[in-house]
């Protein structure tokens, strides 16, 4: 008994359409937008319990732009610091509307439900109107922690290093 003949061209459809994927949901795509001022890709942000490499601190800045228009309350993410402690930021950020977004270890990226850690990402929005018009990128800021603090809810900035 000899085997059955394929066709290859029956093989390549068949396999086409198992490879035939559908692009994720809008909801849960991550925009790409141009994020400036990240420090350079071979060093790392420093925080007491976490080192954050630039990718890091990009796609939370991305995340936080696009979630921008979802926040509702001064307690939700992202949403304005006023750097009341007078933090030292980037001379970029000077005299801008500064946004902190949390920083989760590892790869995951905070969706705006559950703990969001003690590291944030601070960033400006490069738009008049963020939430009413949150198709803008972004300017890279700094990083800062609740860690290594000794008054709770105080922040210490992240430094960059080698």
């Amino acid at each position: 008994m000899q085997p059955p003949t394929f066709s290859l061209v029956a093989l390549g459809l068949a396999l086409a359409q198992i490879a035939t994927a559908a692009p994720a949901p809008a909801a849960l795509a991550l925009s790409v937008r141009t994020v400036t001022n990240l420090p350079p890709s071979d060093q790392f942000i420093t925080c007491p319990k976490y080192l954050y490499s630039r990718p890091q601190a990009e796609k939370a800045i991305q995340k936080g732009i696009d979630m921008a228009p979802k926040a509702k309350t001064k307690t939700d993410y992202p949403h304005k610091f006023g750097n009341n402690k007078k933090l030292v930021f980037s001379d970029k950020c000077k005299g801008k509307q500064l946004w902190e977004y949390p920083l989760l270890r590892g790869s995951s990226i905070y969706s705006g439900t559950g703990d969001p850690g003690a590291d944030r990402v601070v960033f400006v929005i490069n738009s008049s109107d963020p939430v009413k018009k949150p198709t803008s990128d972004g300017i890279y800021c700094g990083v800062m922690s609740h860690d290594g603090v000794k008054t709770d809810g105080d922040f210490a900035i992240c430094p960059v290093k080698d």
